[in-house]
């Protein structure tokens, strides 16, 4: 039942918890309008409602699409793409984007996106409590942060390699083919 309970909550608030992780913000009609209105014109041609815009303050170049399906859909760009790739660029990663909500993709890049967030902030934190004992502290503390450092690692050993079987199996070449197809296709 547990497990239920945890996935139904990913289910249904994992992309709202991976836009506040990412400290997103939602583009406001005024702004970007060229990457509005791409996200418009290729939603149009996939059969597909609008989905919201969001910007992401980092320099990388990267985009991401995010909801359960197409009608609780999200497009995250960032700083970065905005403003290395010219606008046939950015229509060209738009419609991939746009094709993996089309294809709904974006249940399972939601929840590896999250999962790998809350992986790496869990990693973070074990190692810090790790760590952060000082020489002073006594010794019973320091066998404790040991030990949760320990069963922390031993944790990410098992999960991560099982988590990535899963999402290699499901973004096959085959399949990422498919979603390449789809957005040339979108983009003409």
């Amino acid at each position: 039942i547990a497990v239920f309970v945890v996935y139904l909550f990913f289910r249904l608030f994992a992309d709202r918890i991976l836009l506040k992780l990412q400290n997103a913000q939602q583009v406001k009609k005024e702004e970007f309008l060229g990457a509005q209105e791409t996200v418009e014109k290729l939603a149009r041609r996939a059969g597909i409602p609008m989905p919201k815009l969001y910007l992401v303050a980092d320099d990388s170049p990267n985009a991401m699409a995010l909801g359960r399906n197409p009608y609780s859909a999200s497009i995250l760009l960032t700083r970065g793409l905005l403003s290395v790739l010219n606008s046939a660029e950015i229509e060209g990663v738009i419609s991939y984007v746009i094709a993996q909500i089309r294809l709904r993709d974006t249940r399972i890049a939601t929840l590896a996106g999250l999962s790998s967030l809350i992986f790496m902030s869990f990693a973070g934190m074990e190692n810090w409590r790790l760590f952060s004992a000082s020489d002073r502290s006594g010794a019973l503390l320091k066998k404790f942060q040991q030990d949760i450092g320990a069963v922390a690692f031993i944790r990410l050993m098992i999960f991560t390699p099982i988590a990535a079987l899963c999402l290699r199996s499901y973004f096959s070449r085959e399949h990422v083919h498919t979603v390449d197809r789809a957005a040339a296709e979108l983009s003409g």
